[in-house]
């Protein structure tokens, strides 16, 4: 049973991801997240879709990224998609190495790692897919 569902395209610009906020604040309406939930959520959608419009698209803003989010009884899933060729991750130097401790950038797949139940990545003629499943049943500190 579906208790929630959202979906919707947004072009490849900046500002777009100031919609983010605005997405999760309906998910936790319809549903009730604790908070270590909601920051979890939070940041690995805001990371996923930042990676999609900047590394995926480019910041083409006639390229699109889609967020399709899907709560059921135990389970939120979360695909964000871009019109990108994907990544490998075994690329994407370890944040945890002294000499990345201080950039700017380079967390965001450390984070859905260490912050999702289960983070997949989905190759398809639509582009490159980030699919992230939270358990809404696990213990969690809040």
């Amino acid at each position: 049973m579906k208790y929630f569902e959202f979906f919707e395209k947004y072009p490849s610009v900046r500002k777009s991801i100031s919609n983010i906020e605005q997405v999760i604040q309906k998910l936790q309406e319809a549903i009730t997240l604790n908070e270590t939930q909601l920051f979890n959520i939070n940041l690995c959608v805001v990371e996923a879709f930042t990676n999609a419009i900047f590394h995926g698209n480019k910041i083409d803003p006639h390229k699109f990224v889609e967020l399709h989010i899907v709560a059921e009884e135990n389970e939120i899933k979360i695909c964000i998609t871009d019109q990108g060729s994907g990544f490998d991750e075994q690329s994407i130097p370890n944040p945890l190495d002294v000499e990345n401790l201080l950039k700017e950038s380079g967390r965001g797949v450390f984070f859905m790692r260490n912050f999702c139940n289960k983070l997949d990545y989905i190759y398809s003629q639509r582009g490159f897919s980030v699919l992230m499943h939270f358990n809404l049943n696990e213990n969690t500190n809040e």
